[in-house]
């Protein structure tokens, strides 16, 4: 299974797998790998909109479709199949967002699902399934987790899933608040009757679940237990134990480095028409990396802890912003702390041009994404694998 290096490529139409001819010989670390070396094969295309995968013992493929569709691909005919459907709420950007495999997959068959759940009610679910025999039983079906949301307006809601070595999972969620009329500001709106275009209720409010990334530990009956390190202790008044970071837009795609446990994770960032202290407009995507939990910086600041200034929509007047040291979330849509962590900056940050810091990642699409890192000790018998070049170095890309 490890000698599959796998991407989505090409605006989620194919499915592909990138081998390269080097096979580890030698000290390759100096040397960058010229293109030619690797090939791509697709698996499939013409897709409906996939969003995640899992490989499966045998090489065999599993991937959902945002509207709900679950397809196997069988790596020993080559064949695609649908094996499975959701019914979803597949508006603004909800949907089957996201599976993966349980870390005891060969023995229990459990996937791991994010969708949101169709009908009146709002609301997302983490739930898992058993998957034998090339189906999913539906029947088998566990609740773990339900995060309310909200329907009305576009957009953010991320749900990448991703389990550590200690068996703990992450889900990734986003702000789920109203981009859309922002008036070239942040959306900090806090006139009556506009409390879904209010971030401050969710990305930055400790008692919301939203714009976070969440790191729980599935239990075999249901439900989860709270590991230890968490952003809050179990108890704490106003906040929820389940986060692990906050402060985030659409934290769309992360990962977690296998050897030190650190979190990446890429925030699609916004478009303003405010600029930073050196001129640049702060409309820029974020890599950040998690050494431990942390606030990091939604609607607040963005970048280098740039502050964005608070704007008033009902006078039109902009004000002073927060302090990055102690901000405070003083919100009337805030059900959370009043005082917040010390906001964390990004580790990488750029913008639509090319950046004057981080020059490598030239100028962006806005779709920031990350991990994952690579470890050449992790393929050792893998017939195909990435040159000696790439140990222990991040990758980073865009959707």
């Amino acid at each position: 299974m490890n000698w599959y290096i796998k991407a989505v490529i090409s605006s989620c139409l194919l499915l592909g797998i990138f081998a390269s001819c080097n096979h580890g010989s030698g000290d390759n670390r100096s040397v960058k790998p010229d293109s030619s070396h690797y090939t791509r094969t697709v698996l499939a295309e013409g897709l409906d909109e996939p969003l995640e995968m899992v490989i499966l013992p045998g090489n065999d493929v599993l991937f959902v479709e945002r509207k709900g569709g679950v397809r196997l691909f069988k790596d020993a005919t080559k064949e695609l199949r649908a094996v499975a459907n959701f019914e979803v709420f597949s508006g603004i950007e909800d949907g089957l967002l996201g599976v993966v495999a349980d870390p005891d997959y060969e023995k229990n068959h459990w996937l791991y699902f994010y969708y949101a759940v169709a009908g009146e009610k709002a609301v997302s679910r983490l739930s898992r399934m058993e998957f034998r025999n090339d189906s999913l039983l539906h029947s088998t079906e566990t609740v773990i987790l339900e995060i309310p949301t909200q329907r009305i307006y576009c957009c953010h809601s991320a749900g990448y899933l991703r389990f550590d070595k200690d068996g703990n999972l992450y889900l990734s969620t986003g702000d789920n608040t109203n981009a859309e009329e922002t008036e070239g500001y942040t959306p900090v709106d806090e006139r009556p009757g506009r409390e879904l275009a209010d971030d401050q209720g969710t990305a930055a409010n400790t008692n919301d679940l939203r714009g976070k990334i969440l790191r729980i530990r599935p239990l075999a009956e249901g439900g989860y237990a709270i590991p230890e390190g968490n952003l809050f202790p179990q108890g704490t008044p106003g906040t929820r134990p389940e986060i692990y970071a906050m402060g985030m837009r659409n934290p769309y795609r992360y990962s977690v480095d296998s050897e030190t446990g650190y979190l990446y994770f890429g925030d699609v960032g916004p478009d303003t028409k405010l600029k930073a202290p050196d001129g640049e407009l702060m409309s820029y995507d974020e890599i950040n990396q998690v050494r431990e939990p942390g606030y990091f910086g939604w609607p607040y600041f963005l970048g280098n802890n740039d502050v964005f200034p608070k704007y008033n929509y009902e006078t039109k007047e902009l004000k002073p912003g927060k302090d990055p040291s102690k901000p405070l979330n003083e919100s009337p849509n805030n059900t959370g702390l009043r005082e917040l962590p010390p906001a964390r900056p990004a580790m990488i940050w750029y913008g639509k041009t090319n950046s004057k810091y981080f020059p490598l990642v030239g100028n962006g699409g806005a779709s920031a994404m990350a991990g994952p890192v690579y470890y050449s000790k992790h393929f050792k018998d893998a017939p195909y694998k990435l040159s000696d070049y790439y140990d222990g170095k991040l990758f980073i890309y865009e959707w």
